[in-house]
């Protein structure tokens, strides 16, 4: 298990040491907990009214989950849900549509199998469905990263940064454990995914079933 965590006092701070950047804590074959550090401060404007994540889908792994708002603990640490059906939403990451930021999922990876995130590890490639109050939100794998702690926390800005502004929107990140052996997880699986818009074919088809058959 990660060592005694002092809380940061800035973002900066947070992104300073080893034992203050975000990666997964894990114990006996279960992803406990996210070290992360402090969001940046609101988000900026709207691209398309964000909405809080609800769902998140994986279809060519067959994922479906609950998503649930956590917050930072007091300690730094990210806990994600109890129940290991669902993924937790860092509500101090940005909001599914957001202009900036990353918009942070993080979930259980159990050595037994049956957490929510167990096959995210094999994902290299697809998509990936976030659903919110205002609709589905559609995504595609840009990056696929399996990394140790130290790198993680090296690359934590570039990773899980709030201030990054990108066209198409804030990117989505999940997050987590890998690399089982046989008594602690060593590793962290990382997906990033940039959004995509609904696929033109689909509004196309709309408009052709509405035109009148010729005759």
């Amino acid at each position: 298990m990660a060592a005694d965590t002092p809380r940061p006092s800035s973002f900066d701070a947070a992104l300073s040491a080893l034992t203050t950047a975000l990666l997964i804590v894990s114990v006996a074959g279960v992803g406990w907990g996210v070290v992360a550090p402090k969001s940046d401060g609101p988000q900026a404007a709207p691209r398309a009214t964000p909405s809080q994540p609800v769902r998140l889908r994986v279809p060519s792994l067959g994922i479906s989950a609950e998503v649930v708002p956590i917050k930072l603990g007091s300690d730094a640490v990210l806990e994600p849900p109890e129940d290991a059906d669902t993924v937790g939403w860092w509500n101090g990451s940005a909001l599914p549509g957001a202009r900036t930021g990353r918009v942070v999922i993080t979930g259980h990876t159990l050595s037994h199998g049956k957490g929510a995130l167990d096959d995210l590890v094999k994902l290299r490639k697809g998509g990936i469905l976030l659903s919110t109050g205002t609709g589905t939100r559609r995504y595609q794998v840009t990056d696929r990263l399996v990394v140790d702690y130290a790198t993680v926390a090296e690359r934590a800005r570039t990773l899980f940064g709030q201030k990054d502004r990108a066209p198409d929107g804030a990117r989505l990140i999940l997050v987590t454990c890998t690399d089982y052996n046989g008594r602690v997880y060593e590793s962290n699986v990382i997906i990033v995914a940039k959004q995509v818009p609904d696929r033109p074919a689909d509004q196309r088809a709309g408009a052709t079933s509405r035109r009148r058959p010729p005759g």
